[in-house]
């Protein structure tokens, strides 16, 4: 199954989930973790929507060593930050432009309700609630 999922150079994977990210503000990213797979660090990520709609699911792939640096999708998306954090304590990924580091307080739980009638968890920030 994950052979299924598009890999892509880092460059157009950052572009392609700004862009979904940016195409509609209901689009969020619905979970972005990395794994060490063999001699090398996958990474996943998942856009989905409010409307309980997913758009994209893609990956890219790093050498498995210390001083992998990449340009931060949190720095043009908050949402994002909780996910490179992760990454970039777990598997030593350096991130350029990475915002301040949120804390738990930061967060806030909600629930939506999809078209098909699903309870879905989303986190917001405080900071871009209005």
């Amino acid at each position: 199954m994950l052979n299924q999922i598009p890999e892509l150079p880092y460059a157009l994977f950052f572009k392609k989930v700004l862009a979904l990210l940016q195409e509609d503000q209901d689009n969020y990213i619905v979970n972005y973790y990395g794994f060490k797979e063999a001699d090398q660090l996958r990474f996943i990520c998942a856009v989905a929507n409010l409307h309980g709609d997913y758009k994209q699911v893609c990956s890219y792939t790093l050498p498995d060593k210390s001083g992998n640096l990449l340009a931060a999708i949190s720095h043009h998306h908050a949402e994002a930050l909780c996910f490179e954090q992760e990454i970039a304590e777990n598997l030593g990924v350096q991130f350029v432009n990475l915002p301040k580091r949120l804390s738990r307080a930061d967060l806030q739980p909600s629930l939506f309700l999809t078209k098909k009638q699903q309870l879905v968890p989303v986190w917001y920030t405080k900071i871009h609630q209005n």
